[in-house]
């Protein structure tokens, strides 16, 4: 007390509290119940009262400096600013400021019958027909639709397609999901098939397909001799697995099946460490040639 100097500021910040009819902290304020005009004034119409509610409540005995406003409300002025989409926004769980946008971003997750981050939302049932055209995306084959959906769960946006703004505005630009963005390992796992291809291992002229999304993973589809398919699915830049049916591919691609699991069933495996390409090619071969040889036996 004996350092304190006339004019000096004791009290920085005060927290929201009930002033009469309305919730304040000396700086801004809103009413609890909101009226008519202070609806037309703010442009807050189109929040629900549920919402209202929620926020008021959760804003009531806190400080604005201890991060308490959810990332879909921001305070200018001396009213609160909503997105258009906020009733879904207040619903979701782990929300985060966008480091980029500065924007609410929330990951994927289940919100009655819809996947939705709050901003984009894909239906559980597999869209048909002319309903692609409100999704960002390309029409994804219908046996692919469950896994794709799994893979996006409690994923953000920018984790997993390069083309962030794009997905948010509801592009439909080629970059968006239409060329698939790989890494540097699975670009390489990509080049060492297409090698494989030349080496005659592939039946037919089939060229390399770009792969597909299935979780932190993207699965290459190959045919080989005797009309059999081989399924390569490049695990998060970990390791590499070569899988007989597309179903185990995609449980394993999806989480539904361990890693561990799916090594004990005997599905064969790269890791990445040391020369792995050479390690792959040859396992290629050697499941090309198991597949050869079990055709074989069923014709005679």
């Amino acid at each position: 007390m004996l350092e304190i100097k006339p004019g000096a500021k004791l009290i920085s910040e005060f927290p929201f509290q009930r002033v009469g009819k309305e919730l304040a902290n000396g700086e801004s304020s809103f009413p609890i119940d909101r009226t008519r005009s202070y609806t037309k004034y703010s442009g807050t119409a189109h929040v629900s009262k549920e919402t209202w509610q929620h926020l008021t409540q959760s804003l009531e005995g806190k400080f604005n400096s201890d991060g308490i406003l959810p990332p879909w409300v921001k305070l200018k002025d001396r009213f609160p600013v909503f997105p258009k989409n906020v009733d879904i926004l207040s619903k979701l769980n782990g929300g985060r400021v966008h480091p980029n946008t500065g924007e609410a971003d929330y990951p994927f997750q289940w919100f009655g019958k819809k996947l939705t981050n709050g901003n984009v939302s894909f239906p559980q049932v597999r869209p048909e027909g002319g309903e692609w055209r409100k999704l960002p995306i390309p029409a994804v084959p219908e046996r692919f639709w469950s896994p794709y959906l799994k893979s996006l769960e409690g994923q953000y946006v920018d984790e997993i397609l390069p083309n962030l703004r794009g997905f948010l505005h509801r592009s439909r630009t080629p970059l968006i999901a239409r060329e698939l963005k790989l890494s540097p390992f699975q670009g390489e796992v990509k080049a060492v098939l297409e090698k494989t291809k030349e080496g005659e291992l592939w039946s037919g002229n089939e060229s390399t397909i770009q792969g597909i999304k299935l979780g932190h993973g993207v699965m290459f589809k190959q045919p080989v001799t005797g009309g059999n398919h081989i399924f390569v699915l490049e695990q998060a830049d970990r390791a590499v697995y070569l899988v007989k049916t597309e179903k185990e591919a995609e449980r394993i691609g999806t989480g539904q099946m361990l890693r561990t699991d799916a090594r004990k069933a005997g599905n064969r495996f790269v890791v990445h460490a040391g020369d792995w390409k050479t390690k792959l090619e040859d396992q290629i071969r050697s499941l090309t040639e198991e597949l050869r040889l079990k055709g074989a036996t069923k014709v005679s």
